[in-house]
């Protein structure tokens, strides 16, 4: 039982430093446009780059850890999210930085598929419900720290980087190795290579609930991403 809370405490501390290295870079756009030299469409283009790398992981790997194992992939993606971050702190061009961009969203894409499903695995039958509570929690807690700190570290550090991506690198790479305490709750199942097709499907009775569901999920995600995006460059213009 320690076990699975152990798993279901990790797995939701996963989703939010995700969230969190997600955000982290949006308040630096405006500085590394200066460093660098890039206009505003090249910072959207960064930062949409994320979106349709973690949409595309999701679709394609998104049962992945159904077949290998939550585990594997969990870890997978917390290593590839240090790697990214790691590119992105020490990026000194606009291909560096798409480099580091796609890199997070593939991992972000593995990681968030598998860790919540762990969430859901591991919810305490105490507490059913839970589960459904933290997946929509955690990744709007990771998402307000991450730009928080980022920006706190802005207004208060000369090296605001390292400030900010030397520590989520540690985080990260000190998540993946305790990814190895968590009991295994998808047993390995065949047809790994078969999972990753491209597919999109919506059962036949929740058509109806989703299809009056996705424009406002679409326009509250759209909402954001245009504030994380462009906010710290018009907030540092004006």
């Amino acid at each position: 039982m320690r076990g699975r809370r152990f798993g279901f405490a990790l797995a939701v501390a996963s989703v939010t430093a995700m969230m969190a290295g997600a955000s982290a870079p949006s308040p630096f756009y405006p500085v590394l446009a200066e460093s660098i030299g890039f206009s505003p469409l090249v910072t959207t283009s960064v930062f949409a780059v994320y979106a349709l790398a973690l949409l595309a992981t999701l679709l394609t790997a998104g049962s992945l850890s159904d077949h290998v194992g939550r585990r594997p992939v969990a870890s997978s993606g917390l290593v590839l999210l240090a790697a990214s971050v790691l590119v992105f702190w020490h990026a000194e061009s606009v291909p560096l930085l798409i480099l580091a961009r796609v890199l997070q969203g593939v991992a972000s894409g593995l990681l968030l598929s598998a860790v919540s499903a762990a969430i859901t695995d591991l919810e305490s039958p105490r507490r059913p419900g839970s589960a459904a509570v933290w997946n929509a929690v955690a990744p709007m807690l990771g998402l307000g720290i991450g730009a928080l700190a980022a920006g706190l570290a802005l207004d208060g550090s000369r090296d605001a980087m390292a400030l900010v991506f030397a520590p989520l690198v540690v985080v990260y790479l000190g998540l993946a190795a305790l990814t190895g305490f968590v009991p295994e709750t998808a047993p390995r199942a065949p047809g790994a290579l078969r999972s990753l097709g491209f597919r999109l499907t919506v059962p036949a009775e929740m058509r109806a609930e989703f299809a009056r569901g996705v424009p406002a999920i679409f326009a509250g995600w759209a909402t954001g991403g245009l504030f994380l995006s462009l906010g710290a460059s018009i907030v540092h213009s004006e």
